[in-house]
Formats: structure tokens, C-alpha cells, sequence
């Protein structure tokens, strides 16, 4: 037994605290009435099941919201949030999501791929160290840091008939605009063929996102 909770710390030690945990160990089945994840966030009704290898899945779990005021305000001290990413592809440092509240966010760290979804609950909440943190619902995975995502203006169009971008790459928009691409790369397995792509116009550079890919791209205007 003592071994068994053991292993159960050293899995949740990554990233969550958990309290009072019940195993059973004819069905293999571990309960724990609350788990808090780094970065305050937590989770309530938490059920395991442990496999003879030590690893274990996660069978249900209830996102709890720390404070009770839900904040449409990221200025807002008590800010937190409880909502979905929409057109979830991933994420990664760098990406750019909008969530189903209509606010853009982008990754400062950490890294989330479940390609069987299309909208992934999350939380965001004011850390008390500064800045912002994000976890993802039903996930034990560290929290991502996140900050609200600004920008000047905004280019919406496709690509037509895109065959992967990479550094250097000129590429044409459906409105004729010519681009080229400063750093990072979108491989043509990712996206369609005719991926919808947003070019943010920011203080000292262009970014993209293509629909379909969670990396970013910096990118110019092709003079």
C-alpha cells in the first residue's frame, strides 16, 4: 500500500497536489476528492484507474473555479476565467488561440496537442507571482503560461493552393498581397489546402496563424 501511494505522488508531483486519495485495489480504481494543479487551479471528484505499470488514466474530474467572481477583465485582481478554446489545434509557446468568450491569448510556455477534440475547456487565473495561467480541464499537464494577446490591426484571407511555408518562403493571399516568411515553418500535411490564415500587425513585427496549425509564423510584407 505504502509503495502504491508512493507512486501515485511521484506521478502527481509534476504538476498536482492531491489530498485524502482512496485506492481500491480490486478494481484498480483511485479516488481523490480534490487536486490542486500548479498554478492554483483545481480539480474535485477526481477518479484513476491505475494500471499494472504504474501509469494511470484519468476517468472524470470537475473543474473547480477558484474564486467565485468570473472576470471578463484580465486587469480585474480576482481574475478567473472558465471557458473553451475554439478551433482547437494544439498549443504551443508561441501559439495564438481566441476563446469562446471572444478574447485572444497566446502561449508563453508549456505545450498541450489532443487532436480528438475541437474545443478544449480551460481555466485562466491571475498567478500570485504575476502573470497568467492556464489549465487545461480534465488534465493533470502543467500549467501553460498565457498573456492576453494585443495587436493593431488584423489581415483575414487564405492561401490558395498551400504547399507548406518555411523561412524565406514568399507566399500569395487570396487577395494578392504578397508576404514572405521571416522565421518558422507550417508544413502542408497540417492544414488544407486552402488554409484560412490571420495576420496580426503588432508594434515591430507580423505574425501568422494558419487554421489548422498550432505553430506561428513571423512574416513581412514582400517588397
Amino acid at each position: 500500500m505504502n509503495k502504491l501511494i508512493l507512486g501515485i505522488g511521484m506521478v502527481l508531483s509534476f504538476g498536482a497536489s492531491a489530498t485524502d486519495s482512496t485506492y481500491t485495489s480490486s478494481t484498480g480504481m483511485v479516488d481523490i476528492p480534490r487536486v490542486v494543479v500548479d498554478g492554483g487551479a483545481a480539480f474535485t471528484g477526481v477518479q484513476l484507474l491505475l494500471s499494472p505499470d504504474g501509469t494511470y488514466s484519468i476517468l472524470s474530474a470537475t473543474a473547480e473555479v477558484i474564486n467565485e467572481v468570473v472576470a471578463t477583465d484580465p486587469d480585474n485582481n480576482t481574475y478567473a476565467l472558465r471557458t473553451s478554446i475554439v478551433n482547437f489545434n494544439g498549443l504551443d509557446s508561441g501559439t495564438i488561440f481566441e476563446l469562446e468568450v471572444g478574447q485572444l491569448w497566446r502561449i508563453d510556455s508549456g505545450a498541450h496537442f489532443d487532436f480528438s477534440i475541437s474545443s478544449l475547456s480551460v481555466i485562466i487565473l491571475r498567478k500570485k507571482s504575476g502573470g497568467f495561467g492556464m489549465s487545461i480541464d480534465g488534465s493533470y499537464s502543467p500549467t501553460l503560461v498565457v498573456h492576453p494577446f494585443e495587436f493593431i490591426s488584423k489581415i483575414d484571407s487564405t492561401i490558395p493552393n498551400f504547399g507548406g511555408i518555411g523561412g524565406g518562403d514568399i507566399f500569395e493571399l487570396a487577395n494578392g498581397d504578397l508576404w514572405t516568411v521571416s522565421s518558422g515553418f507550417i508544413s502542408v500535411s497540417d492544414v488544407d489546402t486552402n488554409p484560412n490564415v490571420t495576420i496580426y500587425e503588432l508594434d515591430n513585427e507580423y505574425i501568422m496563424m494558419v487554421r489548422g496549425s498550432h505553430n506561428d509564423v513571423t512574416v513581412e510584407p514582400f517588397q
